[in-house]
């Protein structure tokens, strides 16, 4: 899924500060089972609830997919890390009608460790860049694993791995979320 949402043009970004509704993300108490193997300061936070805004990573991830599949796809652009924006920007400027489709889409559970973040996408039917991902309604998908936060977040970034359904943010200034498949 990893590459697919990359080959769209877009690596990691949000849009600008209180540029976007906040979004409320419910907090599981106790975290679930698997959580602990994530690591010992690995917040986790449960499925996202609200508004797509970059004031969380789960909320970027769910702007950017929204973005993609509105008239103008380059708004998504804004999600990714302010480095990236530019060539994301270039690269959708040809193509203004919609480079993403689904019929479901929800935000899983993310995983925050410092200023990084694995964010799982629950969907059905989710097609980037004309090529479909399979679906997913497991809101743990390879958070789940067993692995620690920090395997799981270098497999997400590295193109060569892509754990299907968990995206990488990074916090940038100011305390917005991006996507970062800066690998």
């Amino acid at each position: 899924m990893l590459a697919l949402l990359a080959v769209a043009g877009c690596a990691s970004a949000g849009p600008a500060p209180g540029s976007a509704a906040s979004a409320a993300a419910t907090t599981s108490s106790p975290p679930p089972s698997w959580a602990a193997a994530l690591g010992p300061d690995v917040e986790v936070v449960g499925p996202l609830t609200g508004a797509p805004a970059a004031d969380t990573p789960a909320a970027a991830v769910l702007g950017y997919i929204h973005q993609l599949a509105a008239p103008n796809p380059a708004g998504a652009c804004l999600y990714m890390t302010p480095a990236n924006q530019a060539n994301c920007q270039s690269g959708m400027a040809q193509d203004q009608t919609g480079y993403a489709s689904y019929s479901s889409l929800g935000i899983g559970y993310t995983a925050i460790y410092g200023d990084l973040a694995l964010v799982v996408t629950t969907h059905a039917h989710l097609c980037v860049a004309k090529s479909c991902i399979p679906d997913n309604s497991n809101p743990a998908v390879d958070l789940d694993s067993g692995k620690s936060f920090v395997t799981l977040f270098g497999e997400a970034v590295n193109p060569n791995t892509d754990p299907p359904g968990l995206i990488p943010c990074i916090r940038g200034d100011g305390g917005i979320w991006y996507l970062d498949f800066s690998e």
